[in-house]
């Protein structure tokens, strides 16, 4: 039977094996969130949101194949450990880092799924309240959507949610890849 231990084990057995090269600049120290942000660089919304990151001081790492050596070589080992990490990934992706940030006491705390259509658009589906200017500036980028996807999970992680274990929507397009843009971070403890 599959444990979490057994899958955490697994994790790191598996990091050690392979690295992931930064791709921006490490935190400032008063930076407020402590940022770390993983992109999946195999998409075209990768590079806005990556740009988007860095420019809010958040460390950026490329997510090149297997996400648990970027979770050891990123987080795990890191010297600054992150308050809050920020992604546009796959959902598969998403799964395997929500697993891992438990047990640093980590939830998604903002989860935005972007289901691409055979035409090239593509429709976003928040799983928590977002801001009112975020739904319009999603729709209006187009398949551009990496920057505006950046901007709603980053500027309205205060009124976040929890979406810890949120199913994915449908996806009726089977030859298309969808993506999430989603937050990890400590709940609010009010």
């Amino acid at each position: 039977m599959a444990t979490r231990r057994l899958f955490l084990q697994g994790a790191v057995g598996t990091a050690a094996l392979a690295g992931t090269p930064a791709i921006g600049t490490t935190l400032p120290a008063n930076h407020s969130y402590k940022l770390l942000a993983f992109i999946d660089i195999a998409h075209a919304q990768g590079g806005p949101f990556a740009a988007a990151a860095h420019a809010w001081g958040a460390r950026t790492v490329a997510l090149r194949g297997d996400p648990l050596a970027l979770w050891h070589d990123a987080v795990l080992t890191s010297a600054v450990q992150p308050k809050a990490i920020l992604g546009l990934t796959t959902q598969g992706t998403l799964f395997c880092l929500e697993r891992l940030g438990w047990e640093l006491g980590l939830r998604v705390r903002r989860r935005i799924d972007h289901l691409p259509a055979p035409d090239g658009t593509w429709r976003h589906v928040a799983h928590t309240d977002l801001p009112a200017w975020a739904p319009g500036m999603l729709a209006g980028a187009g398949s551009d959507f990496g920057l505006a996807a950046a901007s709603s999970a980053f500027n309205s992680s205060g009124s976040a949610g929890d979406c810890t274990h949120a199913a994915p929507p449908p996806h009726p397009h089977r030859n298309s890849t969808p993506l999430v843009t989603w937050l990890l971070a400590a709940p609010d403890r009010a």
